[in-house]
């Protein structure tokens, strides 16, 4: 089954699942901490794929998002290695084994919407993310000292670049600023999928990229350093890999 098709399938089932009574949705909450709530993935594969609950969701349907979202991964690895004249593999090679988590964010409508932010303005920490937006769009880049809105598109995937492509490429291109925005007229979802490096890989710029008319500009960072430091600081706009610059 194609991508885009497997992904707006999953958007779908999202709305289905934040659809469900609040006590079948706890069925699957667990703590790691006082600050946040998550699932773990092999406590969520095991009721998945055992069909223990009710969620509009199989273990089968799952999986195979899972593969078709690192094949799309991959892909956009290629198409980049190939643009900036980098040999086969080299984004694989330096990210090492890489992690993929799929995030699906719900924003109900918000009676005050300039009160608040739906998410506050980060880069992403990892390499690659994609992000698909429901027709209600609320996500903003920001560019040339300005917030700009993102209008969503109908049969598409927004690939955005994280921190450790920018580390990765030497700056030539840089992660995204990004947030997203509430509205006061109707709710609002996006899914989204991350490729992220092994917290025991070290990342630094690619050889490649690197000349005596083009030094490192950032230094070498070991990824779960970087993890618990954008955790520790809070993602607050590039602050985390700007701290890495060799000047800073």
């Amino acid at each position: 089954m194609p991508v885009i098709p497997l992904l707006l399938l999953l958007r779908g089932t999202a709305l289905r699942c934040f659809a469900l009574k609040l006590k079948l949705k706890l069925q699957l909450f667990w703590t790691g901490g006082t600050t946040s709530i998550t699932i773990p993935y092999h406590s969520l594969a095991v009721t998945l794929l055992a069909g223990r609950t009710s969620l509009p969701i199989t273990g089968k349907l799952w999986r195979v998002i899972a593969m078709s979202s690192k094949w799309l991964h991959r892909s956009c690895w290629g198409l980049y290695q190939s643009l900036w004249g980098l040999p086969t593999s080299c984004i694989e090679d330096a990210v090492g084994e890489f992690y993929q988590n799929i995030t699906i964010s719900y924003y109900p409508a918000c009676p005050q919407p300039h009160l608040t932010l739906g998410l506050q303005s980060h880069s992403d920490m990892g390499a690659i993310t994609l992000l698909i937006q429901d027709h209600v769009g609320g996500l903003q880049i920001f560019k040339d000292s300005q917030w700009i809105t993102v209008h969503p598109q109908s049969h598409a995937i927004l690939v955005i670049l994280a921190d450790q492509m920018e580390i990765i490429t030497n700056g030539k291109y840089r992660s995204a600023q990004h947030r997203a925005i509430t509205n006061s007229s109707s709710p609002r979802l996006s899914v989204a999928t991350f490729h992220d490096p092994a917290k025991t890989a070290k990342i630094s710029p690619a050889s490649e990229l690197i000349s005596s008319s083009s030094p490192p500009k950032y230094r070498e960072v070991k990824y779960g350093d970087y993890v618990s430091s954008w955790y520790t600081k809070g993602p607050k706009g590039k602050r985390n890999i700007d701290a890495l610059l060799v000047n800073s």
